[in-house]
């Protein structure tokens, strides 16, 4: 069985992933980039290696997050990202 993973660098996406593997998921990991910064990309990479990710993607979200920071209420923004991240 394989599973998609949004994977953050942050910890829960990380423990979310081992769980998975843990269960004999395939995982495949997908990360969205919202700014360009490569010791967060290094990090993410890190923590897929750590955790047994099969696969690492990356996707740039930067457009979409910057169209929805400037013209939408702040306080539904991780609403709007969400979405945007299941889009993708």
């Amino acid at each position: 069985m394989k599973g998609l993973l949004l994977l953050s660098s942050g910890i829960d996406s990380p423990v979310a992933g081992n769980l998975m593997i843990d269960k004999g998921v395939e995982v495949i990991a997908l990360h969205l980039r919202a700014h360009d910064d490569e010791k967060e990309n290094q990090k993410v990479t890190d923590l897929a290696k750590k955790i047994g990710v099969k696969s690492l993607f990356f996707a740039d979200h930067r457009k979409a997050h910057e169209a929805y920071a400037m013209k939408c209420n702040p306080r539904f923004a991780c609403i709007f990202c969400k979405r945007i991240m299941l889009r993708i």
